[in-house]
């Protein structure tokens, strides 16, 4: 099935990861790319002159993006079955990337990703941060690695949570799972995360053992039940008995996984703010390419 694929390209940056993988998901399978840039200097709208003069600066920012979105369009144009490019003046650079992969009709994001300090994290001063936030469409965020293909590929779930949302989440994480698959020839893992009596042991208290065992099959069950809808093997389901940030990562590097698929769901206003410190350290300590489903995606709309 034909993709289209908005690659966001941050303003002054080539954003090598993102490219290489919009590169290899073009020489694999057919896919219309979007080169998109948002382009913004928050110091010029203040600048005292006249508005033809302010004008004038934003044209320059924009040809210059424009030149290099060029340059990158010529290195994809010969593999990918479309290449356009876009580079608008944009305060909001998330704002603008959805709109224009709204406009795009695009199946989702790529972007290019980098490690993070913490104290980053902490004031969400990174572009990604807040295309976590605030981009509903799924997006796969990049890092510079060596692999070339998506052949082991992880989709991290919430298994025992079993209401319409998330089951419509779940389901399209594993279409988007098993696309990257079919493309690349790839095995698909389906994983869900939840802490053993041991685990949470140094709590300041203890969950009955009879209660914590009812808790960890109906966990278990229901991943199972999930796998086995989606025609997953059996070999191929872990139930992991730790932290999803502990257990998903060594998962990933035992399997050798080069894509990790996670939902993001919201549950409440301050969950929307700080929306999964799970997730956010995921991002930064898995070796592999991330990819996240917001709950609130509708495919095809």
């Amino acid at each position: 099935m034909n993709k289209k694929i908005l690659v966001a390209v941050h303003s002054g940056f080539t954003d090598a990861p993102a490219i290489q993988r919009a590169l290899e998901l073009a020489s694999t399978t057919d896919v219309d790319i979007l080169l998109y840039s948002a382009v913004y200097d928050e110091y010029i709208p203040n600048i005292s002159v006249v508005t033809e003069q302010i004008q004038k600066l934003h044209q320059k920012m924009l040809d210059s993006e424009i030149a290099k979105l060029k340059e990158i369009k010529n290195h994809l144009v010969q593999t990918a079955k479309s290449v356009e490019i876009e580079a608008q003046w944009e305060p909001s650079v998330t704002d603008g990337i959805t709109k224009a992969a709204e406009k795009f009709n695009a199946d989702f994001i790529l972007v290019s990703s980098t490690r993070h300090s913490s104290l980053s994290r902490l004031f969400l001063s990174n572009t990604d941060w807040e295309i976590l936030r605030h981009v509903y469409m799924p997006i796969l965020f990049a890092h510079q690695h060596e692999k070339k293909s998506y052949k082991n590929v992880v989709i991290a779930v919430e298994s025992a949570y079993n209401n319409d949302d998330t089951i419509k989440l779940e389901d399209q994480m594993i279409a988007i799972g098993k696309w990257f698959c079919e493309t690349f020839n790839g095995e698909l893992h389906i994983a869900h995360a939840h802490p053993s009596q041991h685990t949470v042991a140094s709590m300041d208290y203890m969950i009955p053992a009879d209660l914590n065992e009812k808790l960890k099959q109906q966990h278990k069950d229901s991943l199972y039940q999930l796998s086995s809808r989606h025609n997953i093997n059996e070999q191929n389901t872990h139930f992991l008995e730790d932290y999803p940030r502990i257990a998903i990562p060594k998962l990933a590097n035992d399997i050798d996984a080069d894509l990790v698929i996670m939902g993001l769901v919201s549950r409440s206003f301050i969950d929307r703010f700080l929306i999964g410190s799970t997730t956010e350290y995921l991002l930064d300590h898995l070796a592999c390419d991330v990819l996240t489903v917001h709950a609130n995606y509708k495919a095809g709309t």
